[in-house]
This record gives structure tokens, C-alpha cells and sequence, in this order.
């Protein structure tokens, strides 16, 4: 991933990091977003559709007023649709260089990149701005610091991150963990600086 990060991610002298505006698979960045939607699920289920008629399905009877929920974590972590699942391995989804809201629009739903923002007409309605959210926020973090395992005072041993250690419930997030931030450079943290200046003062105006 670092050698990714430093490739495709814009130089000290682009303050504004245009190139991360641009949703580019070759920076390993998308298929990495992907990947944490399909091996942690915010949702380990959503609620789709309510039937308003009683209709039939595969031979089962459902009723009106049926709930159909989409198991987002059971289709996840289902071996016959991702090999490995339990493994974090962005590069399942190389080839998926598009974003989640053209495959969840797709009639081809064998080519799933996954199911995180739902399916069908209940899709979430801001799949477009979140999935873009993401993409940006995770770019600039890896652009701007270095992160990594917190190394414990007295031994000096790594105290590795438990990566199955989340919240129980229907929503999914992990519990509260140490990790190790760090900027990448002087020059990094002059142009973070430099642009939350910009973006404060920009927002000046909206405070009366």
C-alpha cells in the first residue's frame, strides 16, 4: 500500500492535491474502500422493501406487511461470493474499477462489488456522495500520515490491532483501539495547514 500511496497521490508542490479528486483505481485506494465494505459492513442487515400485496417467491408465502431484509454480513462472508472472506484482500476487486452505485444499478447482480449501501429501489440515496466522501478522505489521509501499530514502552514489542474486535449489534464499528499517527513530512503538515486555513476561512462567512 505504501508504494501505491507514493506513486499516485499529488506532489508537495499541488497544495490543492487535485489528483485526489479523481477516483483512480491505480492508486489502490477504491479497491481498499471496497474490500472494508465487504469484510466490515457498517449494516450487518437493511431494510429494503415492506410488501404492500401478498405475494409468493421460490415456493414461500409472504405475506403483506412482510419486512425483507438484505443479510449484508451473511452474503458478505459467504464463500460461495468471495473466496477467503475473512481475509482482507483488496485485490478481489481488481477489475472493479467503477463506483458501487454502477454495479448496484446493474441487472448483472453476479457482479456485485458488494452490498454495503443496500439493493434494489431502497439503495441508499447517497451512495454517490458518500462513496466519494470516502474515496477523498481516505486518500488525503494516506497522502498526508503514516500510520501504524502502536510499539508497547517496555518491551518494545508491537501490540498488534485486533481486527475482529467490533461492537455487537446490528451496527458495526470497531471498538476503540491505539494506533501510531504520524505526518509523512514538514512540508505535509505546512500544506494541511495551509488548507484548513483556506477552508476556514471560507467558512467565515456562514457564521453570522
Amino acid at each position: 500500500m505504501e508504494t501505491d500511496v507514493s506513486g499516485h497521490f499529488a506532489p508537495m508542490n499541488d497544495p490543492g492535491m487535485q489528483l485526489l479528486n479523481e477516483y483512480r483505481a491505480g492508486s489502490g485506494v477504491p479497491h481498499m474502500l471496497k474490500e472494508g465494505k465487504h469484510v466490515a459492513p457498517c449494516l450487518v442487515a437493511r431494510h429494503t422493501l415492506t410488501f404492500t400485496a401478498d405475494d409468493e417467491y421460490a415456493g414461500y408465502f409472504l405475506p403483506k406487511g412482510s419486512l425483507v431484509f438484505i443479510p449484508i454480513w451473511a452474503l458478505h462472508h459467504s464463500e460461495a461470493e468471495y473466496s477467503d472472506h475473512e481475509r482482507f484482500n483488496p485485490d478481489r476487486f481488481e477489475g472493479y474499477d467503477r463506483l458501487a452505485n454502477d454495479y448496484a444499478g446493474s441487472s448483472d447482480f453476479a457482479k456485485r462489488d458488494h452490498y454495503g449501501f443496500g439493493a434494489g429501489r431502497r439503495l441508499c440515496p447517497g451512495v454517490h456522495l458518500a462513496e466519494r466522501n470516502m474515496w477523498r478522505i481516505a486518500a488525503k489521509l494516506l497522502w498526508a500520515f503514516e500510520f501504524s501499530e502502536p510499539v508497547d514502552p517496555e518491551t518494545g514489542a508491537v501490540r498488534p490491532i485486533d481486527d475482529e474486535d467490533y461492537y455487537a449489534g446490528i451496527l458495526q464499528a470497531p471498538n476503540p483501539f491505539k494506533v501510531v499517527i504520524k505526518p509523512r513530512s514538514a512540508e505535509h503538515v505546512r500544506v494541511i495547514k495551509a488548507e484548513m486555513a483556506d477552508a476556514l476561512g471560507f467558512l467565515e462567512q456562514f457564521d453570522e
